[in-house]
């Protein structure tokens, strides 16, 4: 991977405000809400997801290292986003930080960066700089799909492929959830402008 720049702030917010859902590019879930950049206590906010994927820890890991050396620290970003390059295959996107949203009765959820967060949890670290939104629209609401409600609820797996055999087998990771179906209209799609994939998983 190269580093080949940062974005601001400011480029951050304005473009989450326009984010679409996975299931429809005209939504905007973000668009009426309150958004800022925020030091948030690790032990305050939960996952929305019950897997995380070991080998993704240890790219995050990779990363950070890699990112370290120009200031800037994948863990408390202090830019809006790290523009980066895979040498092998010329693809690449935007890092943004991790992102949580708040809801009244739930509280902050954590909705993307759950292996940069894994990472911090395993390296001591009590404090994550995360993008906090807050009043989400509530035909989108993150609490409409399954979801664990403790960390000590989330799986690791060695690989992707490991989550893949286990789902195969009956692990279903997303296991609660205040709406029927499987909340699949809510998720967001950051690659909307950060050119990085969709999450196949989901």
């Amino acid at each position: 991977m190269r580093v080949e720049g940062f974005k601001s702030q400011g480029w951050l917010i304005d473009n989450l405000y326009q984010a679409p859902t996975l299931a429809d590019k005209d939504a905007r879930p973000y668009a009426g809400s309150d958004i800022s950049i925020e030091d948030v206590r690790i032990g305050t906010f939960q996952p929305t997801q019950r897997y995380v994927i070991d080998a993704g820890v240890r790219k995050q890991e990779g990363l950070r290292e890699l990112v370290l050396p120009y200031g800037e620290d994948t863990l408390c970003m202090g830019t809006g986003g790290i523009d980066m390059i895979d040498e092998e295959n010329g693809e690449g996107g935007v890092m943004l930080p991790p992102i949580i949203e708040e809801y009244n009765h739930e509280g902050l959820l954590l909705v993307d960066g759950m292996h940069r967060t894994t990472l911090a949890r395993r390296m001591g670290i009590k404090i994550i700089r995360a993008v906090v939104i807050r009043g989400v629209d509530s035909d989108f609401a993150v609490t409409k799909r399954r979801m664990p409600n403790e960390w000590n609820e989330v799986t690791t797996f060695p690989t992707l492929g490991d989550l893949k055999i286990a789902r195969k087998q009956g692990f279903v990771h997303r296991n609660k959830g205040s709406a029927p179906g499987d909340g699949s209209t809510v998720y967001r799609d950051f690659s909307f402008f950060t050119g990085r994939g969709k999450d196949e998983r989901k």
